[in-house]
């Protein structure tokens, strides 16, 4: 089955999830690994200019909640999907190199603020519906949820090895140090809380968690399902394949828009397939030889190797 068409909307808001091979559980107990991805996320923020509503790190994938106004999505993804990639190589001694991800970043358009909230909450309760932990709080590995609600700003330092690079030639004791640059770490407001402080905001985003926590925790022993101890967190090998995780390949189906509402829902896919339409045939005319062809808004070329 071929990939999604990739479109570009800088208005757009979008939901991100990044599993590894076999869902994997390369991200578990590494503050060192953590806080290396979590500065190159602020340093992408900061290069592609994104808008960060979410970021979470589970055990074998990522949730990014974001918007990419200056429409290079794909830039992003291609530049941070593939520096986790090399920093799980450097830093998790029992990674055994290869390919880290099962396949391409999918993101998924959120079409309301209705919708960004939902997923918000789903992002940053995600431990709990996995049946890691009760509460998100007790969560040891990264959630935003947290830093997000309450205005937080991380700031982290990274090598910048071509200004090293480049003053060393005339400075011979330059030292790697004096060549660190800063990246802070931000997120926006989740749209709709405009008019609240930021202690309103705080208060009632805690509130709706809460609430959702409760109806998650419920349904898991309704289910028959169980929480994980601290114990057996604690002993669970890096690299192992979970009992039970979701899973996906390169043919796996997921939805395209995510929406509480079917006709928003409606409306984004029949926008998504009229592009589809009117792409396929600026590409027919364009792999014909026709290189004025205009192709539609937000999309990309395709690949054309020229005899």
């Amino acid at each position: 089955m071929a990939q999604d068409l990739s479109i570009e909307d800088g208005d757009a808001v979008y939901f991100i999830t990044i599993r590894t091979i076999s869902s994997r559980l390369w991200f578990l107990r590494n503050e060192e690994l953590q806080r290396y991805i979590l500065a190159f996320l602020a340093k992408y923020q900061q290069y592609f200019s994104v808008v960060i509503f979410a970021f979470i790190l589970m055990g074998n994938h990522i949730h990014l909640i974001a918007k990419f106004p200056k429409g290079n999505k794909s830039s992003f993804l291609k530049a941070f999907n593939g520096i986790v990639a090399r920093l799980v190589c450097t830093h998790v001694k029992e990674y055994e190199g290869g390919r880290l991800w099962a396949r391409r970043a999918r993101p998924q358009i959120l079409p309301r603020p209705a919708d960004i909230e939902h997923w918000f909450l789903y992002a940053a309760l995600n431990p709990v519906s996995s049946g890691l932990c009760h509460d998100f709080s007790a969560y040891k590995e990264y959630n935003s949820f947290s830093d997000a609600i309450s205005g937080t700003e991380r700031t982290y330092k990274l090598f910048n090895r071509s200004d090293f690079q480049n003053r060393s030639r005339k400075n011979l004791n330059l030292h790697p140090d004096d060549c660190m640059q800063e990246y802070r770490l931000v997120y926006s407001r989740i749209p709709g809380y405009e008019h609240l402080t930021a202690s309103e905001y705080r208060a009632e985003m805690l509130e709706k968690a809460e609430r959702m926590r409760q109806e998650i925790v419920q349904r898991r022993l309704n289910d028959g399902k169980g929480f994980a101890t601290p114990k057996s967190l604690a002993a669970t090998p890096i690299g192992s394949i979970p009992h039970s995780t979701k899973t996906s390949s390169r043919n796996t189906p997921r939805p395209l828009v995510l929406s509480l509402c079917v006709e928003a829902k409606q409306l984004c896919l029949s926008k998504y397939f009229n592009t589809l339409r009117s792409y396929r045939i600026a590409s027919e005319l364009y792999r014909a030889g026709d290189s004025n062809v205009v192709f539609p808004k937000g999309t990309y070329k395709p690949s054309f190797l020229f005899p």
